[in-house]
């Protein structure tokens, strides 16, 4: 036991004040006579006031208390707490490997990851150097390296289940949220490219998808835009149809261009319109072996039943029409009503005021107001008018027979109404 007393006391105990004790299992005890807690009672220190204790080493050196478990090697240091004066760094090492340093600046490092305690499956960190990692329940969230993609997924099959990635956004009129992509070196507020969510108001959000073009020092520049009504602009921020297209340049040979595989479609592509049901289809294209294969390399206009096939100008003004199922007919439209017909028995040309028609008999006409005559579905070797108009009559050459063999004939007729 140590004891300090005033100046000129009696060399005793009387009236000294116990500064240190040894006890007879080997421990110290400063300012106190109570040891620690059973698992660190080898050294207490005790105040009733400020307590502490004080490492002073060179302005260059560093402070440490070591934490060991063996006389020689480096189980002698296997934890470490150092202070480093030379350039005012705190450091902490386990299994002699440093894993904190916390530098004069303030910045804070680590040796791998940070995590809850008790759930160590989710954590954030640093797996290598130049890499970040974020894991929730085990599994990665998010991934950063600088020679590999920048990756967020859902769970562990890469995001296989859909994920809402939530980025909040000022919601007046105009404001939103983006993503953009620069190169690196670059000024990034006006060299970039980026896609965005934009309030047009009353929460009502477009999606636009920038670009940058440096041959024109062009950055941003808005190339297609998805409105709240599902309406897609190709160059067009205004689309007034569900796929709105604008050629903005003189270059483009064409608005869109679908090519055709021709490992699977022997070079044929086309584009196919449906309605709601699903159940009519019309389509154009150009054919290939591995398509209709009528003949490849053509183009090709279609529908998938009997529906006839229209072309119109100024709207609704038909023009020409070819009609679907058996009847193989050719009408043009305009004030002469012109049918082409070959083969047609199940129709009725009482609209048409000219044609050109021939049957499965061989009979062929050329006439006005007037077609080939049929008895169900074959040519009767007659023809008839169609009293399209109800005073010109009519007239034409028919070309045929009457049934019998070698018994061919050319027939120039006129017929009052």
């Amino acid at each position: 036991v140590f004891y300090t007393r005033t100046h000129g006391d009696a060399v005793n105990t009387d009236g000294g004040i116990e500064r240190l004790r040894i006890d007879s299992s080997g421990r110290v005890l400063i300012g106190t006579t109570t040891e620690g807690a059973v698992s660190a009672n080898n050294f207490t220190i005790a105040s009733s006031s400020y307590c502490g204790m004080t490492i002073r080493s060179g302005t260059s050196s560093e402070g440490n208390i070591f934490f060991s478990d063996a006389t020689s090697g480096n189980g002698e240091s296997v934890g470490m707490l150092r202070y480093e004066h030379n350039n005012d760094a705190m450091v902490i090492k386990t299994a002699n490997t440093e894993q904190l340093r916390i530098t004069s600046s303030g910045s804070i490092g680590i040796g791998s990851i940070f995590y809850h305690l008790g759930d160590t499956d989710t954590n954030f960190g640093f797996p290598s150097n130049d890499s970040f990692l974020l894991r929730v329940n085990g599994e990665s969230r998010i991934y950063t390296h600088p020679s590999e993609a920048i990756w967020n997924r859902r769970d562990a099959n890469a995001g296989i289940t859909t994920q809402t990635m939530l980025i909040n956004y000022n919601t007046a009129s105009g404001t939103g949220c983006a993503l953009g992509f620069a190169p690196s070196g670059v000024n990034y507020n006006t060299r970039h490219s980026s896609i965005e969510v934009v309030n047009e108001g009353n929460n009502q959000m477009t999606m636009r998808f920038k670009v940058t073009d440096p041959s024109v020092n062009d950055h941003a520049r808005e190339r297609m835009r998805i409105a709240t009504n599902g309406k897609i602009g190709i160059n067009n921020t205004n689309p007034t149809h569900p796929l709105h297209i604008v050629n903005t340049s003189s270059t483009f040979n064409s608005a869109s261009l679908i090519r055709g595989d021709t490992s699977t479609s022997g070079g044929g592509a086309y584009a196919t319109f449906t309605n709601t049901a699903n159940s009519k289809h019309a389509y154009f294209g150009l054919d290939g072996n591995g398509l209709f294969n009528l003949d490849a390399g053509a183009a090709l206009v279609g529908t998938n039943g009997d529906e006839p096939i229209i072309f119109a100008t100024n709207g609704n003004d038909e023009k020409v029409r070819i009609l679907g199922g058996s009847d193989n007919v050719l009408q043009m439209g305009g004030g002469s009503k012109v049918s082409i017909s070959d083969y047609a028995p199940n129709l009725n040309f009482s609209g048409t005021y000219a044609g050109f028609h021939h049957d499965n008999h061989g009979n062929t006409l050329i006439a006005l107001n007037a077609s080939l005559n049929y008895t169900g579905t074959s040519g009767t070797h007659q023809w008839k008018q169609n009293n399209a108009h109800p005073t010109i009559g009519s007239a034409g050459i028919f070309m045929g027979g009457n049934g019998s063999n070698n018994n061919s004939m050319v027939s120039i007729f006129s017929n009052s109404q």
